[in-house]
């Protein structure tokens, strides 16, 4: 392959997660580089040539790559890195503990932690799996755990749920696949396998993903909770049995579609930004805010492209269709 076309692909990953001031390794450059053809061995060629260019846009510190002249991207990848830590202490304390609650079958970190690149003011996002048609009975469980042990801190954000018969993720562009190849799993790897298997257009968009078996779905060694069924929570599920707990479970549901019709006449444009989604099978409630962060991340990269010219004049990618 041209080397052109090599250093492009490097640079347009770079340029995405320089949004998060986000250095990257060689290895994690791979893993995200978005062309099929080219290996590890290739990258790592081609980056050194780069790096060491005099005038070249790509520099590196400590095995972290980054934009010219971010610098400071690598220095904050190793601080965020500890503050995550400290992260990933309370959500394997907090995973312990809601893994015993009803209808919980999957337990996984999102966002900033998932990346290992948590500031002081990060929280913990949760994406939560659940029991087919239990997902509202365990939602409504889980809000009031934080509710009252958690009351007004705002390091918690269990604000996504998924019914196990509806992994397949239709919000489908660079930051939710970003998202989804870097969520990890706390509890439950089994759970972890049938998302991925639900979502294979992230292939789309980093065809290397599969290639790293998994390990970037796991958090820091010892600092997650054990696979284990909880021996508890089969019996809390006692009290919604088949039908009763259909109609418990539907009746939440309706209840919380018509309290959110009241509280927010923006319902739709929210539903359309994919930060308001609340059916049978998905509870994802978000502020506005964070629809915005997504559009504006996404058009801070689109941006980011064109100039650097990677896109043409019609805004569309050079590159998304040439051959491999």
């Amino acid at each position: 392959m041209d080397d052109a076309l090599i250093k492009e692909d490097i640079i347009k990953t770079l340029l995405y997660f320089s949004i998060f001031n986000h250095a990257l390794t060689l290895d994690e450059l791979y893993y995200f580089h978005q062309k099929t053809n080219v290996t590890r061995q290739r990258i790592n060629y081609d980056l050194r040539g780069i790096v060491s260019e005099k005038n070249g846009i790509i520099g590196e510190l400590n095995g972290y790559y980054y934009i010219k002249p971010h610098m400071n991207h690598a220095v904050e990848r190793f601080n965020r890195g500890k503050i995550s830590h400290d992260r990933w202490k309370v959500a394997k304390r907090v995973s312990t503990i809601i893994k015993h609650f009803p209808f919980v079958r999957g337990i996984f970190i999102t966002g900033s932690l998932g990346k290992n690149s948590s500031d002081v003011n990060s929280d913990i996002d949760y994406l939560i799996i659940c029991k087919e048609k239990r997902l509202w009975i365990a939602r409504t469980f889980l809000r009031l755990f934080v509710r009252i042990l958690y009351n007004g801190n705002k390091l918690m954000c269990i604000n996504y749920f998924l019914a196990e018969n509806n992994l397949s993720i239709e919000d489908r562009n660079m930051f939710t696949a970003t998202e989804l190849a870097l969520i990890k799993v706390m509890y439950n790897t089994e759970n972890l396998n049938q998302l991925i298997q639900s979502n294979p257009w992230i292939e789309e968009y980093f065809p290397n993903y599969q290639s790293s078996n998994g390990r970037y779905h796991l958090p820091p060694s010892g600092l997650r909770t054990s696979d284990s069924r909880s021996m508890l929570q089969p019996l809390f599920e006692m009290f919604f049995p088949g039908k009763i707990g259909d109609k418990i479970d539907a009746l939440l549901l309706r209840r919380i579609q018509r309290n959110f019709k009241k509280l927010f006449p923006d319902c739709a444009e929210r539903e359309q930004q994919s930060s308001l989604v609340i059916s049978a099978g998905t509870a994802k409630i978000h502020g506005t805010s964070i629809g915005d962060q997504k559009k504006r991340i996404l058009e801070k990269y689109h941006d980011l492209l064109r100039h650097h010219g990677i896109f043409d004049q019609h805004g569309h990618e050079q590159t998304a269709k040439r051959d491999t």
